[in-house]
Parts: structure tokens; sequence; C-alpha cells
């Protein structure tokens, strides 16, 4: 008979030691991964079946509502009012086409047709043959 000595003891119990822990590990593993899959099972059976449309329905009520901008139709009347150096307040109400907003770089430019309402602050204002020739010049340059 052979007698093993302290030494080669020693070296057989640490590698059933290190093979017990490895087993344990394996074993500790399978199970969590057993409950996991439990898990899921248990959690699919508690669920009612769906059917498309509802599935659907519920994918709808997630996403939320479509975005829908509406552009409303861009009005042509409206007012305008004046304000003169002399104190006059004139006031414009009408059909208004805006040819050019400024945008560009260029000069704005409006086309009116309607009717004009004038007050003056203090009194109307003397008409004279030189203010009449005055506007035309203007109106002609």
């Amino acid at each position: 008979m052979k007698r093993t000595t302290k030494e080669q003891r020693r070296r057989e119990n640490k590698v059933l030691k290190a093979l017990t822990q490895i087993a344990a590990i394996i074993a500790l593993s399978l199970a969590g991964l057993l409950l996991f899959m439990l898990f899921i099972w248990y959690r699919a059976q508690a669920q009612p079946p769906r059917t498309d449309e509802e599935l659907a329905a519920q994918i709808e009520r997630e996403q939320g509502k479509p975005l829908s901008i509406e552009i409303p139709k861009p009005e042509t009347e409206g007012s305008i009012t004046i304000y003169t150096p002399d104190g006059a307040t004139h006031g414009y109400f009408g059909e208004i086409d805006i040819l050019n907003d400024g945008t560009d770089g260029h000069q704005i430019q409006i086309e009116c047709g309607g009717w004009l309402v004038g007050e003056y602050q203090h009194g109307e204002p003397a008409y004279t043959e030189e203010s009449e020739g005055s506007y035309e010049k203007q109106k002609n340059q």
C-alpha cells in the first residue's frame, strides 16, 4: 500500500475544493437562468392574448396624435393709420395688397383700394395752389 504524504493530500484537497467551487458556480448560474426563464413565462401567461387590431390601437395610443399644422387663408382687408407731422390722423379702410414686404432688400410696396378718412388735430389745412403744385412735382418724380 502506498501511503500519501501530507503534501499530496493538500494538493488533492485544493483540487477538490476548486472543482467543488466551479460546480457550485455552474449550478447557481443554471438556477438563475432557470428562474429568469420562469419569470418570463409567468409574465407571458399573465397577459391576455392580443389581436393585431389591439396591438395597432395600443401603438397608435402610445405614439400620440399626428401633428397637424393648419395655415389660415391670409386676409386681404384691413386698416392703416397714418400720422402726419402737421398733427393729422388719417385712416385707410379697405383691401390691402402687399406687393413687396421689404425682406428682399427693396422698398416696401403696398397697394390699397378702399376709402380714406382723415382728422386734423388743429383744423383743416389751408389749400393753396403752391401745395397742389408741390404734390404734383413729387408724384411725377
